[in-house]
């Protein structure tokens, strides 16, 4: 597997999950940006549906095309199974759900918006787990090559392509369980009214994926 890197977008944004402002209440935007951070990291929409801000189905959707995106960013051009593709899902899924942050103080600017303060811990996964492939690629690749030289059969492009991306996969997954978190540090992400909608703005959500999550060391073909 060519190494080159490719910036994810993290996010197809919870837009459908929006806060309103009562008549006689103030909006709660540290509130409101937990519950969006809860149901599109953790798939946890407890605090979406109790504060109204949107139902179950309508957060497992938005949950969903969270994981889409990724899906769709790393994996869309890469000729792979589709067991391969959901296993790949599935440790998206975890990824996310090992994130670490605490949503903080939220401090209104002005009247269409809040700057809500959020403390991560960086989740680094990709680096490490790709140090770790291209050393067990090498192995492989030597076992083809000594295979090829006896005269015996080695795999196809395609099989080669799958076992590469299914040692990838692995060696993510093992570094996923070591579970090593950077020092605390702090984020800042705009909730903004429109009309009297509130949305978390979609820049600060992007940028706040890589706080969390080494994303720009993720390596994928093209």
């Amino acid at each position: 597997m060519k190494k080159s890197m490719r910036k994810l977008s993290v996010f197809c944004v919870a837009m459908l999950l929006v806060g309103t402002l009562g008549a006689c209440s103030k909006f709660d935007a540290g509130g409101y940006l937990k519950a969006v951070l809860d149901n599109v990291y953790k798939n946890d929409s407890t605090s979406i549906v109790a504060l109204e801000f949107g139902t179950a189905e309508e957060s497992a959707v938005v949950y969903e095309k969270g994981i889409d995106s990724l899906m769709d960013i790393s994996l869309s051009n890469i000729a792979i199974s589709e067991e391969l593709k959901a296993e790949y899902r599935e440790f998206f899924k975890n990824l996310y759900a090992s994130t670490k942050y605490t949503v903080g103080e939220a401090v209104e600017v002005d009247d269409t918006t809040f700057e809500v303060t959020v403390t991560c811990e960086k989740l680094n996964v990709f680096a490490n787990a790709f140090t770790a492939y291209e050393g067990k690629q090498a192995e492989l690749v030597a076992a083809w090559t000594e295979t090829a030289l006896a005269g015996g059969e080695v795999p196809t492009d395609e099989e080669k392509y799958e076992q590469f991306f299914t040692l990838y996969k692995d060696c993510l997954n093992a570094e996923l369980a070591k579970a090593s978190y950077a020092a605390p540090v702090t984020a800042t992400v705009r909730v903004e009214s429109t009309d009297g909608v509130w949305e978390a703005n979609q820049e600060d959500i992007q940028s706040l994926g890589y706080v969390l999550i080494d994303f720009e060391n993720f390596f994928v073909t093209e």
